[in-house]
C-alpha cells in the first residue's frame, strides 16, 4: 500500500512536467515497462534525444523508476527499462487504452482526409 504523502507528492511532482515528459508517461502508461528506444519507437519521434533526456528528467523527479536492463535489439548493448513509480489502478490504464485508441483512429482519418483519400 502507498502512503498518502507519497501519493500526493508524486501527484504535485506530476502536475509539473513538461508536455513531452507527459507524452512519455501516458506512453509508458499505455504500454508498460520499456527501453528508451522502445518509447521512441512508440512515439514515432525521429532522434533518442527527443526522449532519453526527457526519461532522465523523469527518474530525477521520481515519476519513472529503472526496472531492470536487457539486450537492445538494436545496438546489442545492455540498456535500461523505466516503468512508472507508481502505476495507475487498471480501470485508469483502461480508460487511457481507449482513449489513446480513439485519438489514433481519429488522426488516421484526419490524414486520410488531409491526402484526398477520403470522400
Amino acid at each position: 500500500m502507498i502512503h498518502h504523502n507519497s501519493r500526493q507528492a508524486y501527484e504535485e511532482e506530476r502536475a509539473n512536467i513538461t508536455k513531452r515528459q507527459e507524452e512519455i508517461l501516458t506512453t509508458i502508461e499505455f504500454y508498460g515497462p520499456m527501453t528508451d528506444r522502445e518509447c521512441l519507437g512508440y512515439m514515432e519521434l525521429p532522434d533518442m534525444n527527443c526522449v532519453r533526456p526527457r526519461i532522465t528528467e523523469l527518474l530525477k523527479k521520481g515519476l519513472l523508476i529503472e526496472d531492470g536492463t536487457e539486450k537492445c535489439k538494436i545496438t546489442k548493448k545492455t540498456v535500461r527499462k523505466v516503468r512508472l513509480f507508481n502505476p495507475p489502478p487498471q480501470e485508469h490504464r483502461n480508460q487511457m487504452r481507449l482513449f489513446n485508441e480513439q485519438a489514433f483512429i481519429e488522426s488516421s482519418e484526419n490524414t486520410i482526409r488531409q491526402m484526398g483519400g477520403a470522400n
